[in-house]
């Protein structure tokens, strides 16, 4: 990605990922994926979105908001000017139970 279109100064769509990873982490949410593109014509821009499961069924809306805010802010803070667009996405809650059998004694 350039900064504002400036073709001297690029930043990796993994470095984007990282911090937006980081920002979004919450006691109400697990992260599952973050993924950054590079989009705009002179590559100004980054998309970023972000696939997590939700530990709480209360207010998904503002969790969103508020994990959506927090990636934003961090990744236009690293790149010094705005250009990134955050998406949050809920996945479905998984369950998974394990069984093992033990050998009598």
């Amino acid at each position: 990605m350039r900064l504002a279109g400036n073709p001297n100064i690029e930043v990796s769509v993994a470095a984007l990922a990282s911090v937006a990873r980081a920002a979004a982490e919450d006691a109400d949410v697990m992260i599952e994926h973050v993924e950054a593109r590079v989009a705009g014509r002179d590559k100004g821009e980054a998309r970023i979105t972000i696939e997590a499961i939700a530990l709480t069924q209360q207010n998904l809306e503002g969790l969103a908001l508020r994990v959506q805010d927090r990636a934003q802010e961090a990744c236009d803070q690293m790149l010094g000017v705005p250009g990134a667009q955050v998406k949050v996405r809920f996945l479905p809650s998984t369950t998974v139970t394990v069984t093992k059998e033990v050998a009598g004694e």
